[in-house]
């Protein structure tokens, strides 16, 4: 029983075995292309994490110091108007963030209409981020 087991053990773990220990230049060939596959992924997967480690609770960003702007101001907003929005991120100390990775959400919401919305959020990796809520009249009412 144990010799059918590490058979069922050795050829469940072949395909990888040939990707980490290639015996021909064909399978060479093939764990190289799977290695840069790989190596690309984490690549990305690195690029969505902040380059800085969380050292302190002033270098963490601050709703208090960080500013929004509206891209396209208007006196009235009507079903189907686009609102869009910046939001540049600071500090607890007030200094400019410069990477991104917060976690944010877009809400409007209006007390006497009983009623609100979410918007995409969009991250540009430099502590800037941009909400869009592009459909108004998708407002809700509970």
């Amino acid at each position: 029983m144990v010799c059918s087991e590490l058979g069922h053990l050795h050829s469940s773990l072949e395909p990888l075995l040939k990707v980490l220990m290639p015996h021909t230049a064909t399978e060479h060939t093939e764990a190289t292309k799977t290695e840069l596959r790989i190596r690309g992924v984490v690549e990305k997967l690195n690029q969505l994490f902040p380059p800085r480690p969380f050292t302190h609770m002033n270098t963490t960003t601050s709703a208090k110091h960080s500013t929004v702007t509206i891209l396209n101001p208007q006196d009235l907003y009507c079903r189907g108007d686009q609102l869009d929005v910046l939001l540049e991120t600071r500090d607890h100390l007030g200094r400019r963030k410069h990477y991104g990775g917060d976690f944010l959400r877009a809400r409007m919401s209006s007390p006497t209409l009983k009623a609100g919305a979410s918007g995409k959020v969009t991250d540009f990796n430099n502590g800037t981020y941009r909400a869009l809520r592009g459909r108004p009249q998708e407002l809700w009412a509970p």
